[in-house]
């Protein structure tokens, strides 16, 4: 029996699992390819506050065609074949914090971690303004891994 998929249409919830099996399973020679799946997670401060959810409903009333695109990047973190370039890229390989990126000329970038149990933290999101990433995010993102860490060890 599976669990619900990730289902970010609409209001986002509180919190989706997918449950870890494999599936997919496709043998290859000797090798077999095996997808996982993974539990996506939004993070959520001590006071229940969702910052990535506050930050998607702002950006389905500005941009919802950015906002369309980093749900359906966000569905795709629970097919662990789908992470790595271009989708997913680690940009604190001190922390293990990775980000989601999404868009062509407005782009759209959300940071998330992994914890044990094949489960994703997803943390924090903005459209990126310049060339760089914006530290004050990533900084934001890393703080929000402490406090999940402190807080659900």
């Amino acid at each position: 029996m599976h669990g619900p998929r990730l289902d970010l249409r609409g209001v986002p919830p509180r919190q989706t699992r997918c449950y870890s099996r494999p599936r997919n399973t496709r043998a290859t020679g000797s090798v077999v390819s095996v997808a996982m799946e993974f539990d996506v997670r939004f993070y959520r401060t001590a006071t229940g506050e969702e910052p990535v959810v506050k930050w998607l409903n702002e950006l389905k009333r500005t941009q919802p065609l950015l906002e369309r695109l980093v749900v359906t990047g966000l569905e795709k973190l629970n097919n662990g074949d789908r992470h790595g370039p271009p989708l997913t890229t680690q940009i604190d390989p001190a922390n293990g914090i990775y980000e989601l990126r999404v868009g062509s000329a407005n782009i759209a970038r959300v940071f998330f971690f992994f914890q044990p149990g094949r489960e994703i933290v997803v943390t924090n999101g903005y459209v990126k303004q310049r060339q760089r990433l914006n530290p004050r995010e990533l900084r934001r993102a890393q703080d929000y891994q402490r406090d999940w860490k402190a807080r659900h060890p």
